[in-house]
């Protein structure tokens, strides 16, 4: 199905999944808390327009995870 389009800055938090595009508009920002999950459909994206940032927030303790959602599969 189509992209979602972010136009104002988001906070993602908690495990999120991604099944469709999404593409940040407007100098908008994502940012990722620490601790969180992105599990990523096959064929899907993550994309910005010019001035828009994806700030992920992990740390050694407190990781950023970006995965596909289905177990033992990698894409990329």
């Amino acid at each position: 199905s189509g992209a979602i389009t972010i136009n104002h800055d988001t906070t993602f938090s908690g495990t999120i999944n991604i099944t469709q595009d999404i593409i940040l508009t407007n100098s908008a920002t994502m940012t990722v808390t620490a601790g969180t999950s992105l599990l990523m459909s096959e064929g899907v994206s993550i994309k910005g327009e010019r001035k828009c940032h994806i700030i992920l927030q992990g740390s050694a303790l407190s990781k950023v995870i970006v995965k596909s959602a289905l177990p033992q599969t990698c894409y990329g």
